[in-house]
């Protein structure tokens, strides 16, 4: 009795010292989610939404501040300018329902412009709390000049409804007008419960698994302390771990003689279980090892290490099969060795892969080596009748009988040669690329005299002629005593300015093209060339610097071109580890700009600036 009493109090003090650590990580965890990642969270998603509210009424305030510069420069009237801005306004819709939106008013309380509000003067307007949402708005914007406000507003287009809003307003002075967006309480309480229910959830799922994870040493260390007579049933269990394991294992005396093969080494070999404990280790053998590789395995074992490798062996009915081998000694309490046990891994499936994978990648370098040989034919057969085009146009030019109609006719055959010859040279630049992703940059060349020669000889070799109504802009804006020194790949930047210029000449019908050169924000020299062409439009903004994408617009319909100028700088631009940017805005304009395609010879030649 008084040992069972002794037994029960160490009982219980084992599962106290390993209940109280339990609870106190259980604790930690909980409190961790709850008062650190939980508020953290909440903190996260409000800053996050307050930010999006704040980029996206400066998004409008910055298109009214274009187009109210149009409209001092006298290209659009007050009204057509103004009304610009109500209709991008009142046509701007974001939010999971596309029912979010911004809205404009005056400094008077009038809407301006708003997709759900019909009343105009909202002067008097209050929300149920009787506060006086637009003249508390102009009073922040009159006094700081934007900023949040909280009140309660109807529910997006739903007038029944009012919910708690939080909005952003932005005074825009030209016009007396006050710009605002804003979102909802419960919408951010929906993104907030969103984030936090699969933390809550997996944070009590980590704290089963600690526990879990917990509770199993504590029950294995109280049988090895008051189960010591359980000894054989422990070795049972393992018995039955190998038994039931799904590798094959194997245990043999010190010369190989087989005592016992779990039942994996049955069904995977073919051997029975007695046929297999009166037998050797050598009924596996293929006869496509060497001895060298047994020999190292015998002298690795019986030196008490253990040896792993790959081997073939076969199964009873002659078959091979690959095999991931770990072989090992097992000592007794002496640690002398009296037996090894072998753990067999099948890996036949994986060998098969990698010789299909060797297969394919011996096929794909075969077919970048078809592909070359195929474009290098393809360029010659492609050149040869283009230059006897060439040759024959210019002797036909040469004849003075020739009409203006016959002439036209020619110039419009070298026009449209020139252009099957440039996709030609983009399709086999872009090859080129593909297969060597590596330049040389290491050219020396004055950066104000290489621009002004690509403009003359972009110019010259545009197949569509410059329009007499654009004006070529430069605009250097660093100067040094002996010019702007640096280093690049000439050929490779040479394509990349020529390519933006050609596609500037191609899309300006009016207005001016500009090329120049600044510093970026981090001191790096950024390229850039400027227009005032079509521009491009949102929708095909994601995909312009992509292989063979040509612009959705009837505008871009009407121009030839495979779509890879765009790729083709964008992949040079990365080689030469720079990067590439643009700005567009379609109907007035598109400016491409490459920043760090050269670095100047001299680092002090950047201080200089006009």
């Amino acid at each position: 009795m008084n040992f069972l009493s002794t037994k029960g109090k160490i009982r219980i003090i084992h599962y106290l010292s390993a209940i109280v650590p339990l609870l106190i990580v259980i604790l930690f965890l909980g409190l961790t989610v709850i008062l650190g990642i939980i508020p953290v969270i909440e903190s996260y998603t409000i800053r996050n939404k307050k930010n999006q509210t704040i980029e996206l009424v400066r998004s409008v305030w910055s298109i009214a501040d274009g187009v109210h510069n149009q409209y001092k420069e006298g290209i659009l009237d007050e009204q057509e300018a103004q009304s610009i801005v109500c209709s991008h306004v009142i046509n701007l819709r974001y939010g999971i329902e596309m029912k979010d939106y911004c809205w404009i008013h005056d400094m008077d309380s009038n809407i301006v412009a708003h997709p759900y509000q019909d009343k105009k003067d909202l002067s008097d307007h209050s929300d149920p709390s009787g506060f006086k949402v637009v003249p508390q708005m102009n009073s922040l914007v009159d006094e700081l000049g934007e900023g949040f406000i909280d009140y309660q507003w109807q529910w997006k287009d739903d007038p029944s409804r009012t919910e708690k809003k939080t909005s952003f307003v932005k005074s825009f002075e030209p016009w007396n007008w006050v710009i605002g967006s804003g979102f909802y309480e419960n919408e951010i309480l929906d993104e907030i419960r969103e984030v936090t229910q699969p933390i809550v959830r997996n944070a009590l799922l980590g704290l089963v698994l600690v526990s879990c994870l917990l509770f199993i040493p504590l029950r294995m260390s109280f049988r090895f302390i008051h189960d010591l007579i359980e000894k054989d049933t422990e070795i049972n269990k393992l018995s039955g771990i190998v038994r039931d394991a799904p590798l094959s294992i194997v245990v043999t005396d010190l010369k190989g003689n087989i005592e016992y093969a779990n039942p994996q080494v049955v069904s995977k070999y073919g051997w029975s279980e007695e046929e297999l404990n009166q037998g050797n280790v050598r009924l596996f053998k293929s006869g496509l090892v060497s001895n060298e590789t047994y020999n190292s395995l015998w002298k690795t074992i019986l030196s008490g290490e253990t040896w792993k490798g790959e081997l073939i062996n076969k199964n009873k009915w002659g078959e091979l099969i690959w095999e991931e081998l770990l072989v090992a000694p097992i000592r007794d309490d002496d640690q002398k060795i009296t037996h090894f046990y072998g753990i067999k891994h099948d890996i036949s499936q994986q060998k098969k892969l990698q010789n299909n994978l060797l297969v394919a990648k011996s096929q794909a370098e075969e077919s970048s080596r078809l592909k070359s040989i195929f474009l290098n034919n393809f360029s010659h057969e492609i050149r040869t009748p283009l230059n006897a085009i060439f040759g024959f146009s210019d002797l036909l030019k040469q004849e003075a009988q020739l009409s203006n109609e016959g002439k036209e006719a020619i110039v419009t055959i070298e026009r449209n040669s020139s252009i099957l010859l440039k996709i030609v040279d983009q399709i086999l630049k872009v090859s080129e690329l593909e297969s060597n992703a590596k330049l040389d940059a290491s050219d020396e060349l004055e950066l104000n005299e290489f621009l002004t020669q690509i403009v003359k000889k972009s110019i010259s070799n545009s197949p569509h002629p410059l329009q007499e109504n654009v004006e070529i802009q430069t605009d250097y804006n660093l100067s040094c005593e002996n010019g702007l020194v640096v280093i690049t790949n000439r050929h490779a930047l040479e394509e990349i300015i020529e390519n933006l210029l050609l596609n500037a000449i191609k899309f300006t019908e009016s207005g001016y093209i500009t090329i120049g050169y600044r510093l970026d924000s981090s001191n790096d020299i950024s390229i850039y060339i400027k227009d005032t062409g079509c521009g491009i439009s949102i929708s095909d903004q994601p995909h312009v610097l992509k292989k063979f994408f040509q612009g959705k617009s009837k505008f871009f319909s009407l121009h030839e071109g495979a779509g890879l100028g765009l790729s083709i700088v964008n992949k040079l631009t990365l080689v030469l580890g720079g990067k590439i940017s643009f700005k567009s805005q379609q109907d007035f304009g598109t400016e491409f700009s490459v920043t760090g395609v050269c670095r100047p010879k001299n680092e002090q030649d950047l201080a200089v600036s006009e």
